[in-house]
């Protein structure tokens, strides 16, 4: 009985050898493959680099106007605003062989910052500016993900860095804003915007999502042939609009983010863009005015909620 417990014991000790040698192996393969990692493709480990209110570095003139930027000293800088549900900008256009330093923050909920291809991953924190340094050494198109989940149009929040040959790089100068009254102006002015801030939910064609968020093609020439409709387009921008609400029969229940924190002419600008966009200009009034920042200055004092805003929906005529 003795000889077979010995026996027994040989066999659980030569198991337990084998499991902890196997696990000692697996550990030296990881840290290989972090090593081998960073040998390739460098330590892109972001870092927060300052923390303020949201508000505060929304206001910073790189978040003001997220864009690609050389710097003075040659360096390239993408500044980014993440929110629910797009990238600002939506492409990121960077060269090749060039160290370009991504400087990013989210505007409303924490995000992720992923671009397939490179390993960089970086977790984006309201109230935070984050910073990631990477050189891309091939041109293309790379998918640009959130890998957070920031509500129901998380899985549309794909845009694209595009990296084109250093030969081929170029920055326009930054234009100075013209006046909003001007169609030109505030069409490009508008188209920008919305661009920026709606097309991830209503998408380009205005033609909307689901059962979450409204088509704008149509619907909002219908709005703005009523009474109120358009001091209730413009509230819509400034303090959103909880549902449900019901368009052509379908109806829909997401939650539009109030976009109080754009500037008057960005919001005029953008209210008329959807007024104008996808065929509507035809069929608007003949007496129809552009939208003016003076009228979206009127509206500011309000302080609705975005159930407020539903709750003007039925008083439209």
């Amino acid at each position: 009985m003795a000889d077979a417990d010995h026996e027994a014991h040989k066999a659980i000790v030569r198991f337990e050898g084998f499991w902890i040698a196997f696990s000692l192996v697996l550990l030296v393969v990881f840290v290989a493959l972090v090593f081998h990692a960073v040998a390739m493709h460098g330590g892109q480990i972001g870092k927060a680099e300052s923390r303020k209110p949201i508000d505060e570095i929304l206001a910073m003139p790189e978040f003001a106007n997220p864009d690609v930027r050389i710097r003075d000293n040659g360096r390239v800088e993408a500044s980014v605003v993440a929110r629910a549900f797009s990238f600002q900008p939506n492409v990121i256009e960077v060269p090749t062989d060039t160290e370009v330093t991504f400087r990013m923050t989210s505007a409303d909920v924490i995000h992720g910052f992923q671009i397939k291809g490179t390993n960089i991953n970086v977790e984006l924190i309201p109230g935070e500016v984050a910073e990631v340094a990477y050189t891309f050494s091939e041109p293309g198109d790379y998918p640009l993900i959130c890998n957070q989940y920031c509500g129901a149009a998380h899985h549309n929040m794909i845009d694209t860095v595009r990296v084109v040959d250093a030969a081929e790089f170029d920055v326009a100068p930054e234009e100075e804003p013209a006046e909003v009254d001007d169609v030109a102006t505030w069409e490009a002015r508008g188209e920008r915007v919305y661009g920026n801030e709606c097309v991830a939910c209503h998408q380009a064609d205005g033609s909307g999502m689901g059962t979450a968020f409204p088509p704008l093609a149509g619907h909002t020439l219908d709005l703005l042939r009523g009474e109120g409709g358009r001091e209730y387009l413009i509230d819509v921008v400034l303090y959103g609009l909880a549902g449900p609400i019901q368009v052509d029969g379908t109806e829909y229940s997401g939650h539009m983010p109030g976009l109080a924190r754009l500037s008057d002419e960005d919001i005029a600008a953008v209210v008329n863009y959807t007024a104008h966009a996808w065929g509507h200009e035809d069929d608007l009034p003949d007496d129809f005015v552009p939208v003016s920042p003076e009228e979206v200055v009127e509206r500011r004092d309000r302080d609705l909620a975005p159930a407020d805003v539903l709750e003007l929906r039925p008083a439209l005529d």
